[in-house]
């Protein structure tokens, strides 16, 4: 395999994790590959794809304070104190206009500040299919006619360049922190060697409590694994798990592993780890994205969650509205998912 031939590599993934693009470089650059031309980007359908893309003289990532990004500035590192590193998504094109936007108060934000991503150009929809209407089309900052499209992506610019952090609706809120799903998840599925790559979801459980799912090999002592993944996860990113489930093989996002890591969060709230027999894999595993965004949808379909997004914590520091779900609601949502597939 010869591929000294390829000059550009755009990765647009979600999230773009700067290990894994150095990996990837590593692993092929034996075979001709130049690590300098796998570059980042970012783009939507709703953006007629591209949005932001680099040059292979582009810096690959910038490492932020963490402390910082989970209030919404972007600071330089601190020595000693933990970091995060993200992936440069690059500069817009000609024609394409990108504002970060405090997405409660609709107004846009300097650089070096987390907000939602909106974009507005002659590349973007107007509308969906069938003329449905759909609040992130047309969004307007104060008085400025132009029509945008708000992505619901978290991102900052730093020196000119796009760097994103996360969603809004996927965003954990602990304890004043704005903090990654997907953080937590690479902190928990790196605690243990049963725990299989990509086969991790954290979201809220309730209005306080983070719950973690994940898939596994064959084991049986999964008190010890719980008790490990706990430690890695506070120890990494400050974050206590109430409740951490294990399903058996993942299967398709319409088996039956989603339902079940639904169905046994509730049975998991006196912090006991717990296992439920899933049926066999039938196709790819399920990611964490994919897993996440289907325990919402079903907690959508049983009333447990208001459809509304997570609204993320205000940077002054004080909470605002965010049709978050009660105790009482998530709960009933969960005995319902409980009751599904039995």
């Amino acid at each position: 395999m010869d591929l000294s031939c390829w000059q550009v590599a755009f990765n647009g993934a979600e999230p773009v994790r700067p290990a894994t693009v150095e990996r990837f470089g590593e692993r092929f650059a034996p075979f001709g590959l130049r690590p300098e031309n796998v570059i980042g980007c970012y783009g939507l359908a709703e953006g007629t794809l591209i949005v932001s893309g680099c040059t292979n003289t582009d810096p690959k990532s910038v490492a932020v304070d963490r402390d910082g990004i989970e209030h919404d500035q972007v600071r330089e590192p601190v020595p000693g104190e933990p970091v995060t590193r993200l992936a440069t998504c690059g500069r817009v094109p000609p024609g394409v206009r990108l504002e970060i936007v405090d997405p409660a108060d609709r107004v846009a934000l300097p650089p070096d500040t987390v907000g939602e991503v909106w974009v507005a150009g002659p590349s973007v929809v107007r509308g969906y299919w069938g003329g449905a209407a759909d609040p992130s089309l047309g969004a307007r900052l104060g008085d400025d006619p132009t029509p945008f499209l708000r992505t619901g992506d978290l991102g900052f610019v730093h020196n000119g360049l796009l760097y994103l952090s996360g969603r809004i609706k996927d965003l954990l809120i602990v304890r004043g922190r704005n903090v990654q799903p997907h953080e937590v998840e690479d902190a928990a599925q790196a605690a243990h060697r049963l725990i299989r790559p990509g086969g991790c979801a954290a979201f809220h459980l309730d209005d306080v409590r983070i719950a973690l799912v994940a898939e596994t090999s064959a084991g049986d002592d999964f008190a010890e694994v719980a008790a490990v993944v706990r430690q890695a996860v506070l120890a990494d990113q400050q974050v206590a798990l109430a409740a951490v489930f294990f399903g058996a093989g993942a299967g398709s996002p319409e088996d039956d592993q989603w339902q079940g890591a639904a169905a046994g969060l509730s049975a998991a709230a006196d912090q006991r780890p717990t296992r439920r027999a899933l049926r066999r894999p039938r196709s790819e595993p399920v990611r964490g994205g994919q897993l996440r965004e289907r325990c919402h949808e079903r907690h959508r379909g049983s009333g447990a969650v208001a459809d509304k997004p997570r609204r993320r914590v205000d940077r002054r520091g004080g909470l605002r509205g965010a049709g978050r779900p009660t105790v009482q609601r998530a709960r009933a949502g969960l005995g319902a998912a409980d009751r599904i597939g039995r």
